[in-house]
């Protein structure tokens, strides 16, 4: 019983640690394989492909905050209906208090030429 217990254990916890390092590892290869693409470009003197010039993009924070807030909001009605305690639903309204600054932020921010 002990054998079973700690092989399914090790399954429970051991399979989101290795979905992680899959999934990091296979991140990793990628890059690494964009960058062999560039070194190669360069030595051939072909131009760099258009997928490796990210722009920076405007976070809209508007759209943001307001999704935080309904997800706050969320999250305080379950964890509250859940648990019947209000102190762990209050964990939805911290949510929702950032979601709240993060709205009046893209209020008070000057538009920029880009956003306009």
């Amino acid at each position: 019983t002990v054998l079973i217990i700690a092989t399914s254990l090790g399954i429970i916890f051991g399979s989101p640690v290795l979905l992680v390092f899959i999934i990091f590892y296979f991140r990793y290869r990628n890059r690494q394989a964009q960058y062999r693409l560039v070194e190669k470009a360069l030595e051939t003197g072909q131009p760099i492909p258009d997928i490796f010039s990210k722009e920076q993009t405007q976070v809209d924070m508007r759209a943001k905050g307001i999704k935080n807030i309904c997800v706050g909001v969320g999250l305080c009605c379950f964890l509250t209906a859940i648990t019947g305690e209000r102190a762990i639903g209050s964990i939805g309204v911290l949510i929702m208090f950032s979601g709240v600054g993060q709205y009046w932020i893209s209020l008070k921010q000057k538009p920029t030429d880009d956003s306009k």
